[in-house]
């Protein structure tokens, strides 16, 4: 019997290897030159070894194909032919030119099983052209402009604590500003004060602990979720925790329930959202709930790294720390101490240090797009069925020295007004492009400029001892983030 079984052992194995390699022939096959691949993973790094995170894995393979003379290179999720295009031309078509073709990110979405998962963000077809059409005017200027006193009661917060904690030594500032991206989210998009400052241990906070570092056993749903999504989808995979999902429904049926009922109206997110459900074509209910739950995940993560990665060089360089300050005790000035929502947009050095932030850490590593119709790669007779998986390497092409000189260096004035012509177009997107665009962005920015103003108006920062440095990324993270977190010395200015 035990012969018998190992036998039966013994020819899986050999078959399931078989299999890989019959599966990773699949470029060659169609002379598209690949990168090497191995047993189970492919292409990518092992994600349970936690050796390379993706953000250095992206760059590295960005990195040796162009050393190649690549346009493209074939990857594999696991099995999963995918392609990496590192010709900005190629991208351009891929996002614009013929986008019809590539309408899709190929991200796991589950309407039935896991409601929260249909957003905008993973929503295919139709169903996102409805809703994008809807959710657009949600994010004009005029909209964010109503949301800017909410923001900054926040950030008013957030220098408050700052304050508290900088006497009792060096400050984990991206836990500090995700209690801050926190209660904005809480305000804004759910209508229900947080505190996390004052009350860690909210329910809220709770199960954004729970969304954002799950256990062992969520991650690896995430992980077969993100490589293979319609097995996921057959199967009914809930990648969305139950208690978090139970959560978010809860709370936002109390908060539309709690606005009909006493007729309050607030200058938020969900204000705008609860307009949508009425009238013709109406948004349902848990569409409004994913839209909520994708403010909260899109908000949360990216401003709260976004500002950690900027006080990080802002320590290191304090020259350019002080001429962001001036810059920002003169717009104060100028509006008689307040954070006037036109005040932003005169924040010119601002813009300037924010966007090398976002190109020096882009909060997302990659841009991804899923072929929904039969294509040809331009000037090639490489054909793309539908249904394959393409991969914009965004930290590559930003850090690369061909489109960006001495791509290690922090220079803000890459951005001014005298040299942003000069960024080559489809190099720099961190916030995606065409019609996927990151619909938030203006949010985005004004929340971390609002937080950067009132932290630098009030406080010094530097770098301190527990800070690695260099800083490695967090390698069981998809966002960008650094492992051992970064901590700063916040030393009070006189105001």
């Amino acid at each position: 019997m035990w012969i018998t079984l190992l036998v039966y052992i013994a020819t899986f194995a050999i078959a399931l290897v078989a299999y890989f390699k019959w599966s990773f022939g699949y470029w060659r096959k169609l002379g598209v030159p690949y990168l090497e691949c191995s047993i189970p993973f492919g292409t990518l790094s092992n994600p349970f070894a936690l050796v390379e995170s993706i953000a250095d894995g992206v760059a590295r393979q960005y990195k040796e194909s162009k050393a190649l003379g690549y346009k493209y290179v074939g990857l594999f999720g696991m099995i999963t032919p995918q392609l990496m295009l590192l010709d900005p031309e190629l991208v351009k078509a891929v996002l614009i030119r013929d986008f019809q073709h590539f309408t899709d990110r190929g991200f796991y979405s589950n309407e039935k099983e896991d409601p929260l998962s249909a957003h905008l963000f993973t929503l295919t077809g139709q169903k996102w052209r409805r809703l994008r059409a809807k959710l657009t005017p949600t994010f004009t200027s005029a909209k964010m402009k109503t949301m800017n006193e909410l923001v900054v009661a926040c950030a008013h917060q957030l220098r408050d604590a700052i304050a508290e904690r900088c006497a009792q030594g060096p400050i984990d500032i991206k836990d500090i500003l995700e209690r801050y991206t926190t209660n904005i989210i809480g305000s804004c998009a759910f209508g229900i004060e947080c505190n996390s400052f004052t009350d860690p241990n909210s329910e809220f906070c709770m199960w954004t602990s729970q969304q954002f570092h799950p256990a062992t056993f969520q991650s690896i749903k995430m992980f077969i979720s993100f490589v293979f999504p319609g097995f996921s989808h057959s199967i009914g995979l809930k990648v969305t925790p139950e208690g978090v999902s139970k959560f978010f429904m809860k709370t936002v049926r109390e908060s539309i329930e709690l606005r009909r009922r006493t007729g309050q109206v607030r200058n938020d997110f969900l204000q705008i959202l609860i307009g949508l459900m009425e009238g013709e074509d109406a948004m349902t209910f848990e569409e409004v709930v994913a839209q909520a739950f994708l403010f909260f995940l899109a908000g949360f993560e990216t401003s709260s790294s976004t500002m950690s990665f900027c006080l990080y060089e802002l320590s290191l360089n304090s020259d350019i720390q002080q001429k962001v300050r001036d810059e920002a005790n003169a717009v104060l000035k100028k509006y008689n101490g307040e954070i006037a929502y036109d005040s932003l947009k005169e924040l010119e050095y601002m813009s300037c240090v924010i966007n090398e932030v976002l190109r020096k850490y882009p909060p997302v590593p990659t841009l991804n797009r899923r072929c929904v119709s039969e294509y040809a790669l331009p000037d090639t007779n490489i054909p793309i069925r539908k249904g394959l998986d393409i991969v914009i390497p965004l930290i590559g092409m930003q850090r690369d020295p061909d489109y960006f000189p001495d791509p290690e260096k922090f220079d803000p004035e890459r951005f001014n007004k005298a040299n942003i012509a000069k960024v080559p177009p489809f190099c720099y997107m961190p916030f995606g492009e065409g019609n996927r665009i990151c619909l938030g962005l203006r949010f985005g920015l004004m929340q971390t400029k609002i937080g950067l103003m009132l932290m630098l108006k009030n406080f010094k920062f530097t770098l301190s001892d527990r800070t690695e440095n260099p800083i490695r990324f967090n390698p069981n993270c998809f966002v960008l983030s650094v492992k051992g977190g970064i901590w700063l010395k916040a030393e009070r200015i006189a105001v």
